[in-house]
């Protein structure tokens, strides 16, 4: 059985520096990204059940070489149950004295 990564998370002090940058934001679109054999697991540890839960598909689009990406610009396509597909197009937030910011 192979190694599995762990994904960072967040310092208290990283925490209290994230939140402030939500202030003011229509919303807040948290992304989370796992293996398929991890999402019993990961329903558990949030406590979601997916039978109350909508299917949902989101694709991200970038040029092979992540234009799109190193630009700040975040590109995609998302299909949720029961409704209309939609494309969306958004800007990365970008924080002041952080590479790729302005």
């Amino acid at each position: 059985m192979g190694s599995r990564a762990v994904a960072p998370t967040l310092t208290d002090e990283e925490l209290a520096d994230f939140l402030p940058l939500t202030k003011g934001a229509d919303t807040v679109e948290p992304k989370l990204t796992m293996l398929l054999s991890d999402r019993s697991r990961a329903r558990a540890a949030l406590g979601v059940d997916p039978l109350d839960g909508q299917i949902r598909q989101v694709f991200f689009l970038d040029t092979p070489d992540l234009v799109l990406n190193r630009g700040g610009l975040i590109v995609g396509a998302r299909r949720v149950q029961g409704k209309r597909a939609l494309e969306f197009f958004s800007q990365r937030l970008a924080v002041l004295g952080q590479e790729g910011s302005g």
